[in-house]
């Protein structure tokens, strides 16, 4: 949906300053990466888009069940583990492949997930080892016990600055 609503806003409507699109916060990314099925669906340029901002400052994060030997960027440089995704445009496919390709991390993103509560369900289930883009707000209000009762490590941010729930997770810049 988003894809199509970017193609729509830079091609078809009109140029009046009246129309604003509210897109999936990853769509950026489409035109370099072609998550949704190749480059030549964007057919926009990020560069000439006006971005207003977003409604809400997220910080993502990739977290790993435990028991995991996975904990630090490191473990994940090493060792392949297996996330899942609902797709390719989603944050956890594109944050995965993103620290594939310049962190040096080996994430084996599973898609097909529905959601991230389903996400979350399978690693619950030992199915996944962990998930490797969703946001801390979600995580905090959805698994509280998770965190809680340490079922799951936190092993990097994924954002310009630290959440201030999270001090000693290194964010992925460092």
């Amino acid at each position: 949906g988003s894809l199509k609503a970017m193609n729509f806003i830079a091609n078809a409507a009109p140029k009046d300053g009246l129309n604003v699109g509210a897109v999936q916060n990853s769509i950026g990314y489409e035109p370099m990466m072609g998550i949704s099925g190749g480059k030549e669906n964007a057919q926009f340029d990020v560069l000439k888009m006006n971005w207003i901002g977003s409604l809400a400052k997220e910080v993502a994060v990739t977290v790993m069940w435990n028991p995991s030997p996975v904990k630090t960027i490191e473990d994940l440089r090493k060792t392949e583990v297996t996330t899942g995704s609902s797709g390719a445009a989603t944050s956890n496919t594109i944050y995965a492949r993103l620290m594939d390709a310049t962190a040096g991390t080996k994430f084996n993103v599973i898609h097909g997930y529905k959601g991230q509560t389903d996400v979350f369900l399978a690693m619950e289930r030992g199915e996944l080892q962990g998930s490797a883009g969703p946001f801390y707000s979600s995580l905090k209000s959805s698994k509280p016990d998770w965190l809680r009762d340490n079922k799951v490590t936190i092993v990097v941010q994924i954002g310009l600055e630290k959440h201030p729930d999270l001090p000693n997770v290194p964010l992925i810049l460092d």
